[in-house]
Order: structure tokens, then sequence, then C-alpha cells
């Protein structure tokens, strides 16, 4: 299987109303969709699962994103460089509000905005560059948990949202800025192994939770 769905198929894709769709061990699977697929098609997905699919590049096309996507999961996809493909201009995904990118080791960017973000988790996933892009604009994120992203040097996040803070082996990391405006809930912080990183900005909680 290379594709999952095929251009010339959109009425019967939609006719389908797929709001959850999981795909594990697709050994063959290069795309979600062949061809010019309208987005229509993919208007009322809610949830995607990706899992081992080690011939997948990217996800989705900014000319195909499906727009009330609210759950992305993608783990253990070796070839996979992008999560949604630019043309030109950076797309946004307004709906989106949990992103897993889990052992991902050639994913160099996420590739849209993510103004709606709550939780974002990444695993693994050495090259992935510009993750401070996509966490300063999604300003309700709730829960922030990155292990291993060599390329991020500096956080910046001003949702008074976030209540989970998780930062392990970011050799590069320097800077936390957090609000300065009270946060609505107490935040769980747990930083190891970012020896680099400098006085935390914004919270004496961070400060007091650098663990090298």
């Amino acid at each position: 299987m290379e594709g999952v769905f095929q251009a010339g198929k959109e009425d019967d894709i939609a006719e389908l109303g797929l709001e959850i769709l999981g795909i594990s061990n697709a050994k063959n699977l290069s795309s979600i969709y062949s061809g010019n697929l309208h987005c229509r098609s993919f208007q009322k997905l809610k949830c995607l699962y990706l899992d081992c699919c080690p011939k997948l590049s990217t996800v989705f096309s900014s000319s195909q994103l499906p727009e009330n996507l609210k759950v992305l999961q993608v783990r253990f996809c070796d070839k996979l460089e992008t999560v949604f493909e630019q043309s030109s201009a950076e797309p946004k995904l307004q709906n989106l509000e949990t992103l897993y990118l889990w052992e991902l080791p050639e994913l160099t960017s996420v590739g849209c905005r993510l103004p709606s973000l709550q939780t974002l988790k990444v695993w693994e996933c050495p090259k992935l560059q510009k993750l401070e892009d996509t966490i300063r604009l999604a300003e309700s994120m709730q829960t922030l948990w990155i292990s291993n992203v060599v390329d991020l040097k500096n956080i910046y996040s001003g949702s008074r949202q976030l209540e989970t803070l998780i930062l392990e082996s970011c050799p590069m990391l320097e800077t936390i800025v957090t609000s300065l405006q009270q946060p609505q809930s107490p935040m769980t912080v747990k930083i190891k192994s970012c020896n680099k990183l400098k006085p935390v900005s914004g919270s004496n909680t961070l400060s007091e939770s650098i663990m090298q």
C-alpha cells in the first residue's frame, strides 16, 4: 500500500465521514494521499494515528490540511522529514490540540502554525528544527514534554495554562521564558541534562527545578 487515499475518489472518501484513522505497520506506505486530493476529503477527520510507517516522508501538504484535526500522533516513522509540507508561506491548522512526535530520526520540521495546541510531546527527534516557533505561537499550551531535540536553543511560552513542563537531554537549550503573569494552576516541572541552560525568566519554580 503506497497511499491510503487516491485522487478522483474524493466523494467516496467524504461520504465515509472518517473521524478517527489509525495506520500501523504499513511498510510500503509512502503518502496518506496520492495525486491532488481535495482537502474536503478529510473535513471530518479529528484523530490520526500513524505508527511504524518506515517509508512515509510527510503527513500532509499545505493544500490538503485536515481543518478539523484535533489529535495527531506519529511514531516510529524512520524517513519522516516534515509533518506538514510547505509550498510557500507557512500554513495554519487552527484546531489541532494534541501533537505527539515519537522517535522520528529524520524529522526536521513541523511545518505548520498550531495556535490551539494544548499538548506537545516530542521524544527522540534529534534533527527537529524551529520547534521554538511552534511553542511560541501556542497560546493555550498545557503540557510541554521534549526529550532529545538537539537544535532547540530557546523556549518562550506565553501560556498561563501551562501545567506540565518536562525537558530532557536538550544539549543546546540556553533559555526558558514563561508567562510573567500568575499561572492559572500549579506547574509540574522536570528539567534534566540540559547543560547549557541559564537561569530561567518568568518563574521561580522553573529556576529551582533544573537538574543537571
